[in-house]
């Protein structure tokens, strides 16, 4: 949802709701660190679209996930 409002101009509500998560789980990652990086898509006047990599400390890809949030 961080990435969703990072904007220039991040507006006074910042409420916004999950429309479709789809995730892949890649690989094992039990008692580790972890590192998720998201990127906008697509940010539109009402939705938003992200993509979420996220890999352990040593750079292996271990979960991948599209997300659309509705802003407001």
């Amino acid at each position: 949802m961080a990435a969703s409002w990072s904007t220039d101009l991040a507006p006074a509500n910042l409420r916004g709701t999950t429309v479709g998560l789809t995730v892949s789980f890649l690989a094992d990652a039990r008692a580790s660190e972890l590192i998720a990086r998201a990127t906008v898509l697509r940010r539109g006047r009402n939705l938003c679209n992200v993509d979420v990599s996220v890999t352990a400390v040593n750079g292996e890809l271990v979960a991948k996930g599209l997300v659309s949030y509705k802003l407001g």
